[in-house]
């Protein structure tokens, strides 16, 4: 007789821990790759030693040659956290956000990717939670990132319905 198993999905604590593990990778990836180090600009010639030449001057002098040396961006180290209540019903939460966003960031940086880590409430999991305030403030806050770079996890830390938001900023120049 052959025995059938219950398919038990990804939804225990160890398929959630690698979920999370594999999404840190993938974090770990994208900050070495932003943070590498570009190559120091090549320079021509000593601008100090004397220019010989063997072809006859001309009237007209060739245009200025003007080069930009890019600028490494990439994820900083640090992160920015605040915490949202998001009550079953979404009220305030939009506005909670924005006003903490707004406090803790200056008008020039930018935000490469947010981790949102909700705590259960009432019947929802923590990571629903989570995905109730990604569904809030996408595309009703500027200055977020794209969707795909909004991660929603299950937490632990404050009261039922808060979700811990975890901010990682840009370097480099806007």
């Amino acid at each position: 007789m052959r025995k059938r198993y219950r398919d038990r999905g990804d939804h225990g604590a160890l398929g959630v821990a690698g979920w999370l593990f594999a999404e840190l990778a993938l974090v770990l990836v994208v900050i070495a790759f932003g943070s590498e180090a570009l190559p120091p600009p090549r320079v021509a010639a000593d601008p100090g030693a004397p220019v010989t030449t063997t072809t006859p001057p001309t009237t007209s002098s060739p245009p200025p040659v003007t080069t930009t040396t890019p600028t490494a961006s990439g994820l900083r180290l640090d992160t920015v956290v605040f915490f949202v209540l998001v009550p079953a019903n979404g009220a305030g939460a939009l506005e909670s956000f924005q006003d903490q966003l707004n406090a803790l960031l200056g008008p020039d940086q930018r935000i490469g990717l947010i981790l949102l880590f909700g705590k259960e409430r009432g019947g929802f999991s923590g990571t629903d939670v989570s995905r109730q305030l990604t569904d809030i403030v996408v595309g009703r806050v500027p200055r977020l990132p794209r969707v795909e770079q909004i991660r929603p996890y299950l937490g632990d830390e404050g009261a039922p319905g808060t979700v811990k938001v975890e901010l990682f900023l840009m370097t480099g120049p806007a």
